[in-house]
């Protein structure tokens, strides 16, 4: 990673956290890259562990996972491979990634030319770029084996009547828990079959940006041009479509020129397609296909992915400690990855002996933990944001309009999308309203924590207070 993408990931992340968060913990870390390595340095172990149980580096992982940025390394002043690197030397006057802004480029119709010029896939998109995403190294288990196996099957079949059988494909699940892998992995292999087919993987936010600048710079019959050269086009996060109306348009037409020419269209979303606010005929083209679901991975697939991360990176951890992890770390695939490298990090930064106990792992992870697997029940929502506000449950839920009350359903509507699995039906019938209801409650309240302090304070506190009854 260089200082540029650090700075992008940093502006990324002012997006996604409360200001207070980033003020407080995101702007005093310090980035620094040698030609080899990148580092983010904090300033001490303390600092570190709270970075952690506030899920902020985890977000950062998730920023560098979705930008393809190499991940940084985390260090703290004072540490060992700090004094070695002589970092404190290097660095003067670092910059403030706060201070970082964004604009598009002078002349966009370069960038145009660039993007939509007629190359060979294999070098634009060259098949070392995330090359550890294979089918070979995907964690299978109960919780995604159809969505594996459907991956891998689109791979032989190549083109005709046959692809169609998966036409459509459409992956969907909770984030973190392989949706991206797949599709990388279904374009790495392609890319080495070299059986001529072409290729092409984009997230649904990179879509709508080209077609943004294709449209401002009249050059939408070079947009659909560059697409429709593919045989197979893998879409990560298309939710990102919702309220975009021109995107929504063109996604249509691309869908249904590939299906109609038997060429394979591959989608993920963080949920099922009947739940994403689309045209009906839009989610009558994603039913047409086949929708795999990924959830969480089952005990079994825990300990499995606990044991082979923490041989990867050097962890001598006791089969007892791995099944007392993998029975109460109930999360993502994602978020088991962070468990071992939180593990790591206190290994290495605070001395711990290699041999963890479980006593250790109670000091190092049980907060993180008890975070992580907090899934509250509706009635515990309501009753908390009652409390919370003064209010009546019988006010909450009910028709009123006044403004303290439309904000407290607000904050409970997105609280339940957040931290329960029902879906948006099932909120919305807790309130007597429709899913449209909760999406642009879920959407305004976003939209607003981003801006205003005091909401993003209660939003805290309310996450707190649910924490602690549980």
């Amino acid at each position: 990673m260089d200082q540029n993408s650090w700075k992008q990931c940093m502006h990324l992340l002012e997006e996604k956290i409360s200001s207070n968060d980033y003020k407080r913990w995101a702007n005093l870390l310090t980035f620094y890259s040698t030609e080899e390595h990148s580092f983010v340095i904090a300033p001490n172990e303390h600092f570190v562990q709270l970075l952690n149980s506030k899920s902020i580096w985890q977000e950062i992982e998730k920023i560098c996972d979705d930008k393809n940025f190499e991940m940084p390394e985390l260090i703290t002043k004072g540490s060992q491979k700090y004094k070695t690197l002589n970092i404190a030397s290097a660095i003067i006057n670092p910059e403030k990634p706060a201070s970082v802004k964004y604009k598009l480029p002078e002349k966009a119709d370069d960038l145009i030319n660039k993007v939509t010029q007629k190359l060979n896939p294999k070098k634009r998109q060259p098949s070392c770029r995330h090359e550890h995403y294979t089918f070979e190294n995907f964690f299978e288990g109960k919780s995604n084996q159809l969505a594996l196996q459907v991956s891998k099957n689109l791979c032989e079949q190549g083109d005709g009547q046959d692809a169609m059988l998966y036409n459509p494909l459409f992956i969907y699940g909770q984030s973190g828990d392989g949706k991206t892998h797949l599709l990388h992995a279904i374009k790495n292999k392609i890319i080495a079959m070299d059986d001529g087919r072409k290729v092409y993987y984009q997230q649904a936010s990179e879509f709508v940006s080209r077609l943004v600048l294709s449209i401002r710079n009249n050059k939408m019959s070079d947009f659909k041009e560059f697409y429709r050269q593919y045989d197979v086009l893998l879409i990560d996060d298309v939710e990102f479509f919702v309220s975009k109306s021109s995107s929504l348009e063109e996604f249509f037409q691309l869908m249904s020129f590939f299906i109609e020419n038997n060429r394979q269209i591959v989608l993920t979303s963080d949920r099922p397609s009947h739940e994403i606010d689309m045209p009906d005929r839009i989610r009558s083209r994603l039913a047409s296909g086949l929708s795999a679901y990924i959830s969480h991975p089952g005990f079994e697939l825990r300990v499995n992915i606990l044991y082979t991360m923490a041989r990867k990176v050097g962890l001598n951890l006791s089969q007892d400690l791995i099944y007392v992890i993998a029975s109460k770390a109930k999360v993502s695939i994602r978020e088991l990855h962070g468990i071992i490298k939180m593990i790591k990090a206190n290994i290495d930064l605070n001395g711990y002996r290699q041999e963890i106990t479980l006593k250790d792992m109670d000091d190092i992870l049980m907060p993180t933990l008890r975070r992580m697997n907090v899934m509250v029940t509706p009635k515990q929502v309501i009753d908390t944001i009652t409390e919370y506000y003064a209010l009546r449950t019988g006010e909450l839920v009910s028709k009123v309009r006044r403004r303290p009350i439309v904000e407290a359903r607000h904050i409970a509507m997105y609280i339940m999308r957040e931290n329960t699995t029902l879906s948006l039906d099932e909120i919305g019938k807790c309130f007597s309203r429709d899913h449209s209801s909760v999406i642009h409650a879920i959407r305004k309240i976003k939209k607003e924590v981003k801006t205003n302090s005091i909401l993003a304070k209660n939003l805290e506190n309310l996450s707190m207070k649910l924490l602690n009854n549980n």
